[in-house]
This record gives C-alpha cells, structure tokens and sequence, in this order.
C-alpha cells in the first residue's frame, strides 16, 4: 500500500485530497470526520478512471503509429517490386525458371554480358558490340568465336540466375511479395490489441510486480503476452523487419541497404584475347538518286525509263528477249541459269547488284572528277543494269552469294582446250583435275585455257579456290 499512497502523494488528486483532509482536520478534528473513508474512495477511483483512459489512448496511439509504420514499409515493397530495374529482372528470371522459354533467357543474358564486357566495348569501338557485331560480314570465324563466347556466357547466365535470392525477383506478383509483411503486421497488431498492460492501471501495476518469477519467466497475462511477442518477432524476421523495441520499425532489412548493380552482382568470364574480324562494309544503303529512278521504273511499265531502255536477255533455255528492267524484275525466275544452281537470283538481289555496281560506277567517275562535271543517275545505272543482265544471261549468281563452292551443278558440261588437249568433262570432274596439280600447275592450265564466254565465271571460281586444294 505504501506504493500506492506515493501514487496519491504525488499527483494532482492526492494533493486535492490532502487539502480537503487538512480543512476537515481544523474544523472537527482528523478522526471525527466521517467521510474520511469515502472521500479516499473517491479519489482513488478518479485517479483510477484517469490512468485508465491514458493506457486506452496510448494504446490507440502505438497502434496507430504501427500502421503507419506498415503502410510506409508495404509502400516502399511495393515501389521496389515495380521499379523498372527490378521488374526487368524479374521477367527474366520468370523466363529462365519456365523450361519452354529458359533457353532465350539464357541467351538475352549472355548478350547483355557481351555488350558490358569492356574488352568487347574495346573491340568493336562501341557500348553496344553485340550489334556491331551483327554488322559483320558473315564469315566461319566470326560465327564459330561468337557461339563459343556465347556459349560460356550462358554458363555465366545459369549461375546469376540460380544466386537469386531477392523475393522481388523469385516472387512472382506484388501480393505474393508483400505477404510476409502484411503477415508481420497482422502479428504486431494482434500484440498491440492483447496487451494486458494496458487493459487496465490495476492490471498493469499486478503484472508489474507479480507477471514474471525471480528467474524472469512469465506468469498470469504476460504468458500469453510473451507468445504474442514471439510470433510477432518471428513474422518480422521473415519479412525482413527490424526493430529498436516493440514500438519502432527501424528499418526494413530487405530494402534498406540494397544496391541493385547487375554489372557487379557476380563475376563474368573474362572475354579478354576474343579477336573477331571487325571489319565494317562500306555501305549498306543505295543511291537516292539511284532508287528513285528504278522505284518508279518497277512501278509503271510505262514510266520514261522502260521506254527508252532495253536489254537483251537469254532465259536458262538459250532463248534471247529484248526486255526493259521492269519485265525483267517481273519474270526473275526464268533468268537465273541452272535451277538447280545454288547462289540464284532474287528480286532483291537483283535490285541490290544494281545498286552495288552503279555505286561502284558512281565512286569511280568522281574521284577522276577534277572539273566538277554534272552526271545524271542513268550514267551510273545504266552499265549497271546491263552487267547484272549478262550476268544473268550466263547463269552467275549474285554478287552478295557467299558460298561460291557450290555455285554450279556438279554434272554440269564444260567444253575447252588448254595445253593442246580438248575437254568435254563435267564441273566435278574438272575439279577433280586441277586438284591433283599444284598450285603453279593449276595456274598455268586456267591462264592456257580457252573457252567460250559463258565458262568465264566457272573458271574464275576454280582459280580463286586453289588455296584450299
């Protein structure tokens, strides 16, 4: 009891009481008033009243700064999960974990590896080398290094994405995310309603001095209290939380210190010693000029240009037309030689050497130029256009065909002399020939060859090949 008269003594209660005590005590005497007793009573209930509606509003105070407190963390979860970092990282993560699309995450992971590697920026002179490198003539080298580059980081893809950790990024929706932390609030809130010290002044001061044993365990409330405690703790560990005491969120673990930098997560495969052939084409792009003109000649058969210029043309069976381009544009597949030729002639191709030799044509005539001469785009085409034509007249493939191994049919007739002797063999067997010869040997039997026109492309292929033989 001593402790609660301390409680009287000290507060604005106890002093009003003491006061009327000391009046009544002057006028009749301490132990002649009759009201002592109840006048005690009263005044002890007051205060009692007063202490119990502070606990109630500080409880309604901790709860609702534990709200705000959540609703700032689910905010700042749900920030993070849809910022565009995380959200690309996620995908592919997504991507990679479903077996029927992990191969083109593997890959879209190797090729953001190629185009931040420093040794290939260097390389090919770009922050982006991945696409200068598909600017490259195709060639056996380039392709074989870039699958094995490729390859291995794909390998470096499998570890990234097999480290991941960050339920942002495993998580696959914002509600599956946010959870755990609306499950740590639900666990907070639920120890914040149940606290029997602020139920009541008389409770709280009982549990005070009676809720835990000489060795701290709990008794009466506080034994459910403390469960409470326990399972709010270990919800908050699991999302991540951290707190100072049972009032303060201080941080949230997950987000707080993180720094998302995909260039530094893990590190890659050196790339350094890789030398691609990064040798560039000219250009890519035809004449203005040039396209104009042939644009509206494919358009109109009677535009001024079909009008005014025909070529002669032989289909693959020796029959000669005099045609303007359109018809022959028109009709490609009847002038392309051999059909069973690889290397034939498309539309495209077509229109493409035409542009590729009337810029070559164009090139030459001004760097001879000294005077400033005007030329018109025909002066260019028009050579053009008539070279592509015999080269279709003879049956040559187009001048973009890499392959030129296997230009010609291989049981294809070749009828020449060379050294005296006359020849009627077929394309394989004249291969044949020139490879049991040497390179002098193979030199000296083309240089004396003679033969009609239409072999010249045969024979320049077979010369251009003996390096391999």
């Amino acid at each position: 009891m001593a402790e609660e008269f301390d409680y009287l003594e000290d507060s604005e209660y106890g002093k009003v009481a003491t006061s009327i005590l000391d009046r009544s005590k002057k006028k009749s005497g301490f132990f002649q008033s009759g009201n002592l007793l109840g006048l005690f009573a009263d005044v002890a209930a007051q205060y009692i009243n007063k202490k119990n509606r502070d606990l109630q509003a500080e409880q309604a105070k901790n709860i609702d700064t534990l709200t705000r407190q959540y609703n700032r963390v689910i905010n700042t979860r749900k920030d993070y999960f849809n910022s565009n970092a995380i959200k690309k990282q996620r995908e592919d993560y997504q991507l990679w974990k479903n077996p029927e699309t992990k191969e083109k995450a593997r890959l879209a992971k190797a090729i953001e590896y190629f185009n931040q590697s420093p040794a290939m920026q260097l390389e090919f002179q770009s922050s982006t080398p991945y696409e200068e490198y598909k600017k490259l003539p195709r060639n056996e080298k380039n392709s074989k290094l870039m699958y094995e580059t490729l390859e291995l980081l794909k390998g470096s893809a499998d570890i990234y994405f097999e480290s991941i950790t960050d339920d942002a990024l495993v998580q696959p929706t914002q509600t599956e995310y946010i959870q755990e932390v609306q499950d740590a609030f639900e666990a907070a809130l639920n120890e914040a309603e149940n606290d029997p010290t602020k139920k009541s002044f008389i409770r709280k001061q009982f549990l005070k001095a009676f809720g835990r044993d000489e060795k701290g365990n709990p008794r009466f409330g506080l034994v459910n209290q403390d469960k409470l405690k326990n399972l709010r703790i270990n919800a908050e560990r699991s999302a991540g939380i951290g707190r100072d005491n049972a009032l303060q969120i201080i941080t949230d673990l997950d987000i707080a210190d993180r720094e998302v930098d995909e260039k530094v997560s893990l590190k890659r495969p050196e790339l350094k010693g890789i030398d691609f052939i990064t040798e560039k084409p000219k250009t890519s792009k035809a004449n203005s000029d040039d396209k104009s003109l042939i644009n509206n000649a494919l358009a109109d058969r009677r535009n001024f240009f079909n009008k005014d210029n025909k070529f002669k043309i032989r289909d693959r069976f020796g029959t000669i037309f005099t045609l303007s381009v359109k018809d022959i544009y028109d009709q490609i597949d009847k002038y392309n030689g051999n059909p069973d030729m690889e290397g034939r002639y498309t539309r495209n191709s077509f229109l493409a050497d035409i542009f590729t030799i009337s810029d070559a044509n164009r090139k030459e005539f001004e760097e001879k130029n000294y005077e400033g001469v005007k030329a018109s785009a025909q002066q260019f085409l028009l050579p053009a256009i008539e070279e592509v034509v015999e080269r279709l007249s003879n049956g040559l493939p187009s001048r973009g065909f890499e392959n030129i191994t296997e230009l010609f049919n291989p049981k294809e007739r070749i009828i020449f002399n060379s050294q005296g002797i006359d020849y009627d063999v077929s394309y394989e067997q004249l291969q044949n020939i020139l490879k049991s010869k040497k390179p002098e040997e193979i030199i000296e039997f083309i240089d004396n060859a003679e033969y009609n026109k239409e072999y010249n492309f045969m024979f320049e292929v077979l010369k251009s090949n003996l390096i391999k033989w």
